[in-house]
């Protein structure tokens, strides 16, 4: 499952039909527009998975309900669009950047720059839904739970902190040792956390769900992963190793 896998079983398989009769474009048409569109989208939300300060952010993107589903049905497209902006804030940084992106979109696919941007915000609620759908059924959903606060079917069930070490009981073992001449005794090993394990697992399913899944012109992929740099900075290598907290998206 990729992008474009998302994009061909989305509301049935007839998104493409129904966002070209929306905006008064051909099949075709829209079929170029989104093709123009996938490397933003995948190259943004690859950086919201592989930064640790913003895997919060975009698990609880992928708790709006809406978004799921536009993606099964098409209604609502001007609610659906409204929470679409606020994907594109979440994954292009601004709107600066979004701009830029969907100038970039329109000479790859012929479009105008108008229709390219106001067709923006219904995919990028699409795209979110697809992929928050996809991550369910696909098993990657546990992983990103852990970082979400309560939302509709993606409620995080909160962690008790580990118990503190006795000190008195660790400083009686040190004392026991230096009479008995030997060195202080080693401390148990902790038992082996899933956390690691689930956390590859979980970026790697997700990273593959991101790829664009389509022969996609070199030209146009270089140009929007420096367009996103430019705005956004050269991406962190780290992945996130354990949940942590982080502000709501505006406008959620």
């Amino acid at each position: 499952m990729n992008l474009a896998d998302l994009f061909d079983t989305a509301q049935g398989g007839a998104a493409m039909r129904n966002l070209a009769a929306f905006y008064g474009l051909t099949p075709q048409q829209t079929q170029q527009a989104v093709d123009a569109l996938l490397p933003a989208f995948s190259i943004g939300l690859k950086r919201q998975v592989a930064e640790p300060e913003l895997v919060p952010g975009f698990a609880r993107m992928l708790g709006a309900d809406q978004a799921r589903a536009f993606f099964e049905a098409f209604a609502s497209p001007e609610a659906a669009a409204r929470q679409g902006q606020v994907f594109l804030e979440r994954i292009f940084g601004s709107r600066e950047a979004e701009q830029r992106v969907a100038s970039q979109a329109a000479m790859t696919s012929g479009l105008g720059f108008d229709t390219v941007q106001r067709m923006l915000p219904a995919i990028a609620s699409l795209v979110v839904g697809g992929i928050a759908k996809a991550a369910a059924e696909e098993g990657v959903k546990a992983y990103f739970d852990r970082f979400l606060t309560p939302f509709p079917g993606f409620a995080r069930e909160p962690e008790k902190p580990p118990p503190l070490p006795n000190p008195w009981n660790t400083m009686a073992e040190a004392m026991q040792a230096g009479w008995l001449g030997g060195a202080p005794p080693a401390p148990p090993p902790q038992p082996k956390s899933d956390t690691d394990e689930l956390a590859a697992l979980g970026i790697a399913a997700m990273s593959r769900m991101l790829e664009t899944g389509r022969d996609i012109q070199d030209r146009n992929m270089a140009a929007m992963q420096s367009i996103l740099d430019a705005f956004l900075g050269q991406p962190q290598k780290a992945a996130p190793a354990s949940p942590g907290e982080d502000e709501e998206p505006k406008g959620a």
